[in-house]
């Protein structure tokens, strides 16, 4: 019921951003032709740059989901992190379709500031819009009277709950506890036993919703009751489930027809139409790598490599894949041969076993480019968990409990982690725990517009590498 509530405000806020865009991109159109603000020949061809609209707002519902979430309590700053958002995907399209179209014609100016004017659009609309529309859906007739029944302290995520729900018209009435819960403005109408007494609660509280909770299994018994008496009443029951504290993380619900079950993972990629949005991706980056960078590059590294420690270009070594299927990794060979063969050890800041050069292409993460390779072959993909080695895999999880999840998806070249900080050295167990934290988030939380940030953030740091990188 809730989501189909959501789900409705976020088409229509969509929508009407969609169509804002698209009107203001209209007007700087027509502006163009009649004034000649830039003096470029801005044509029906110009029109292509339309789809950068529906692309960017397709690729940013879920960002724009959270703030209809928040209608009632807006957050400039996750209103500024969508608005940003459309920007990059926005950017990133029209200056494909700008160069795909070689158009000369049309003064790159222009394409800034619609940019430019968009990006101040979209911050108002995405701080005002959801607080409006949900106004304008929910008014007081439309609002749904809510009351919480149960039993023990009321769990730390519902309290949270309470909080952003209003924002779909859910107005929360008071609670029914054998206990206060001290709740901030919701008014605690009576035990569990007042529930029961529908008939009164009726004149005064129009109670058409109901959240149930239970901590304590020798009340299961009178849980039920209540649940059965508010359902005999024609009240909505939505029972809250305690298995995310029970585990740790966070649980999740599948329906298959009539079967119910509860899991750990929302896992995009098992979407076959994502994984061929995410091979095509793969291709369109790795192909003019290995074509075109990747020859001229180990020429120069093999020069360097005579110069300085002869032997092998490259350097072959196993780690597990998707599913612990193990493969053989390519890269630039960084360290000295008689001394690379220690593959349990870690390469440290001062490590005696890189030669000078291979500093260089460790720092600069060009010794990974062979991977382009591994992603031709289907072994890895540009962008995943990092490979560790095999050795390190084995201890590793003993850190980390869900450590193996990180296999779900092919390893990467370069991934979250890596653009977050987790770069080099693992020195302390906090290190091991953010790198897979940050794993896991990506396969749960995967885009095809994430992989893009992950590689134009990736591209950023060859050429200005972090702290960490060595």
């Amino acid at each position: 019921m809730l989501d189909q509530r959501i789900k409705g405000c976020l088409e229509t806020f969509a929508f009407i951003l969609g169509l804002s865009n698209f009107l203001l991109f209209m007007a700087y159109y027509l502006a163009e032709r009649q004034f000649g603000l830039y003096s470029s020949l801005a044509d029906r061809t110009t029109l292509a740059y339309l789809l950068a609209v529906p692309i960017s707002i397709l690729f940013s519902r879920s960002t724009l989901r959270e703030n209809v979430r928040l209608a009632f309590t807006p957050s400039l700053w996750k209103s500024g992190v969508a608005s940003f958002r459309i920007f990059i995907l926005q950017s990133f399209t029209i200056f494909g379709i700008y160069f795909l179209l070689k158009d000369v014609s049309l003064s790159r100016a222009f394409l800034l500031g619609y940019l430019s004017l968009c990006l101040i659009l979209n911050l108002v609309l995405i701080y005002t819009l959801p607080t409006l529309i949900s106004t304008v859906f929910f008014k007081k007739s439309a609002q749904m009277g809510a009351v919480i029944f149960g039993f023990g302290q009321l769990p730390v995520q519902l309290r949270y709950y309470i909080k952003r729900v209003s924002g779909v018209g859910i107005n929360f009435l008071g609670y029914y506890a054998d206990e206060q819960l001290h709740l901030p403005d919701i008014e605690w109408l009576g035990t569990t036993d007042n529930l029961l007494d529908y008939e009164g609660n009726r004149k005064r509280l129009r109670i058409e919703l109901v959240y149930a909770f239970c901590n304590k299994p020798q009340c299961m018994d009178k849980f039920r009751k209540g649940i059965d008496h508010c359902t005999r009443r024609g009240a909505r029951v939505h029972l809250y489930s305690d298995f995310s504290s029970l585990f740790h993380e966070p649980v999740r619900v599948e329906t298959d027809s009539d079967m119910i079950f509860l899991t750990f993972f929302d896992e995009p990629l098992q979407n076959p139409l994502n994984q061929f949005l995410k091979r095509v991706l793969d291709i369109m980056v790795a192909l003019p790598m290995v074509l075109f960078v990747l020859p001229p590059l180990a020429l120069l590294i093999w020069l360097a490599q005579q110069i300085q420690s002869p032997g092998p270009l490259l350097f072959q070594q196993t780690r597990y894949g998707i599913n612990r299927r193990p493969f053989t990794i390519l890269k630039f060979r960084t360290m000295n041969l008689q001394k690379e063969s220690d593959e349990a050890k870690q390469a440290t800041r001062h490590d005696s076993r890189v030669f000078a050069f291979g500093k260089f292409l460790r720092k600069t993460s060009l010794d990974e480019f062979p991977q382009f390779l591994n992603v031709l072959r289907g072994e890895m993909s540009v962008v995943g968990p990092r490979p560790h080695l095999t050795i390190h895999d084995d201890e590793f999880e003993q850190y980390f409990e869900r450590y193996r999840s990180r296999h779900y998806v092919k390893p990467g070249i370069t991934g979250l982690a890596q653009v977050s900080g987790y770069r080099g050295e693992v020195r302390e167990e906090a290190a091991i725990i953010g790198r897979v934290e940050r794993d896991i988030r990506y396969i749960v939380t995967w885009t095809l517009g994430l992989d893009v940030y992950i590689i134009l953030k990736t591209s950023w740091q060859v050429f200005s590498p972090p702290k960490s990188a060595f």
